[in-house]
């Protein structure tokens, strides 16, 4: 009896194991199997950058990267930012069209000293404010002779209180799209200070004449620079003779010669360096085709006439840009690296031409007069002379010190 019931259990257990087995197995594949679940996406920056942010900004000193270009020119499109540090002195190009409008703005900390506009033509116009010895922000609108002007046709140099110069290079375009509608300046003046200070150079200009007598409302800003104001004379030391009829207070002598005077000054002159072209012996190196010399010549204490001779040594013809030969003060620190450039205002000018073409292995004649500035020990008095294309790289020469009368 208890060997049967023991062979039935036996048997009993043989039918359920392949049973378990496969139960056995089949918890093991689903133990094993992976869960199911969404595959995580990976992680990435948002492709999408702001524009407007990474545009545009450059720092001043360096060449900005820009997709317009005009008479192979770049120029800069929309809204500008412009870094500038130390001893950078930037030269921006600013695109405009006729019917558009450019806002330049300055930092807060630091105030508008000298605004000078381009003189000759139409061609760009600065908008006038009564508020302008407080304001920090420039207008620019375009003029009537902007459109059919070549680029760049005109220059803007502003100097700050702190000492800072800015260069705006004006380049006419077509539609507002295209247009520099906002350039915006941003730098430290404490730097800018510290830097022209470094270099031997004036800083915090014009404040010391907020302290005189008059009230600090009557400061206005340059826009047109004034000419040289005669110094004052001092006072006698000793007693006075007696009376004498005179012809004319001394003082009249020392006016200025009058326009027609100036212009029958520089005709002449103009005709003697024409009819004497050796006389002009230094010349420039040849740059883009054109070589430079010049000649001083003094018509009184307050007028200085510069004798140019411009001589295009290549095969085909050159057009120079329009205001040119322009007078420029080129300021160096102590490496002598140029720190700053400074236009000096024309009085009057004749030319050999009416013409801004100058045909091939022709020289043409230019007498410009103007009123001497005063120089310091790292400045000299240059004249340059820019061809349309190559216009951020003018030849140039320095007038001497040295007048002939």
């Amino acid at each position: 009896m208890f060997k049967a019931i023991t062979i039935g259990a036996l048997v009993v257990m043989l039918a359920f194991a392949p049973a378990a087995r496969a139960g056995l197995q089949g918890g093991q594949k689903r133990n094993d199997k992976p869960k199911r679940g969404k595959a995580e996406k990976p992680k990435t920056d948002n492709p999408k950058t702001d524009r407007s942010k990474a545009e545009g900004v450059f720092v001043g000193g360096q060449a900005p990267a820009s997709n317009q270009t005009i008479n192979g020119s770049a120029y800069l499109q929309g809204e500008v930012k412009v870094i500038v540090k130390g001893e950078q002195n930037p030269v921006v190009r600013i695109g405009m069209a006729q019917t558009g409008v450019t806002l330049v703005e300055f930092p807060d900390g630091d105030k508008f000293f000298a605004i000078h506009p381009p003189e000759n033509g139409d061609l760009v116009r600065v908008e006038k404010s009564p508020s302008i010895k407080a304001d920090h922000h420039l207008v620019l609108r375009a003029g009537r002779d902007l459109a059919n002007a070549p680029g760049p046709a005109a220059s803007i140099t502003v100097q700050m209180r702190s000492g800072l110069n800015v260069i705006l290079w004006i380049y006419p375009v077509k539609f507002v799209t295209q247009q520099t509608h906002r350039c915006v300046f941003s730098y430290d003046r404490t730097q800018i200070v510290a830097a022209r200070k470094a270099a031997g150079l004036a800083v915090n200009l014009g404040e010391e004449k907020e302290t005189e007598a008059a009230p600090a409302g009557t400061i206005a800003v340059t826009i047109v620079p004034a000419t040289a104001t005669r110094p004052e004379q001092q006072p006698a030391t000793y007693a006075p003779p007696p009376p004498v009829p005179v012809a004319a207070p001394a003082e009249d002598n020392q006016e200025k010669v009058a326009a027609g005077e100036i212009g029958e000054a520089l005709r002449k002159a103009l005709k003697d360096a024409m009819g004497d072209p050796k006389s002009f012996k230094h010349w420039s190196h040849e740059t883009h085709g054109l070589k430079v010399a010049t000649k001083p010549r003094e018509l009184d204490e307050q007028t200085r006439i510069a004798l140019v001779a411009v001589k295009n040594v290549g095969d085909v013809p050159l057009q120079i840009l329009p205001g040119h030969p322009e007078l420029v003060i080129e300021t160096v620190n102590e490496k002598d690296k140029i720190i700053q450039l400074e236009n000096v205002k024309k009085r009057l000018q004749e030319a050999s031409t009416t013409s801004n073409v100058i045909p091939a292995r022709t020289t043409v004649y230019y007498a410009v007069a103007f009123a001497p500035p005063i120089l310091g020990k790292r400045q000299k008095l240059r004249v340059t002379v820019g061809q349309r294309n190559a216009a951020d790289d003018p030849a140039g020469v320095n007038l001497t010190a040295r007048a002939k009368k």
